[in-house]
């Protein structure tokens, strides 16, 4: 049996993502994309790594862990208590469900990736910092897409 070929097409243009499956149109989604002064790369990439929820902010104790000890002040020990808590407890959640982080064709990561938010958003826009967000309910059909999947971004 043959595994199956996806692709990921994003137009910028549009404010519009499309996942294919073997040639086969099987979600076309509205996305936010980067503002002007933050834009959103066009150019052939791939999924590099899908990161879960669970992960990410598993990632996020560890580094705060770590940068606990460097903290000096009253007012930054509050904030950064408090963006802890936020975190663990899933008070918020700048990437949502899944993240998947993308890697140019020679395979260097590139900082924009693929993800949900904490909110569905109403419209689509140019409102990022140069990642491609999906409501939560597009971001479903993309969880089981293969590691090297490509995508295209384009204007």
């Amino acid at each position: 049996m043959v595994a199956p070929v996806y692709k990921i097409v994003i137009s910028k243009s549009q404010l519009q993502l499309r996942l294919f499956k073997n040639d086969q149109l099987l979600l076309s989604a509205p996305v936010s994309l980067g503002r002007p002064e933050t834009p959103t790369p066009t150019g052939s990439f791939k999924v590099s790594k899908a990161v879960t929820k669970d992960s990410w902010l598993h990632q996020q104790y560890r580094r705060w862990r770590n940068v606990w000890p460097k903290i000096s002040t009253l007012a930054n020990i509050v904030k950064k208590v408090s963006f802890i808590y936020r975190r663990l407890s899933g008070k918020t959640d700048a990437v949502g469900e899944i993240l998947f982080v993308l890697s140019d064709t020679a395979g260097k990561y590139i900082k924009e990736g693929i993800h949900g938010g904490l909110t569905d958003f109403s419209q689509p826009g140019y409102n990022t910092n140069g990642c491609i967000r999906l409501n939560r309910r597009d971001l479903l059909p993309l969880k089981d897409i293969p590691i090297n999947t490509p995508v295209l971004i384009q204007d």
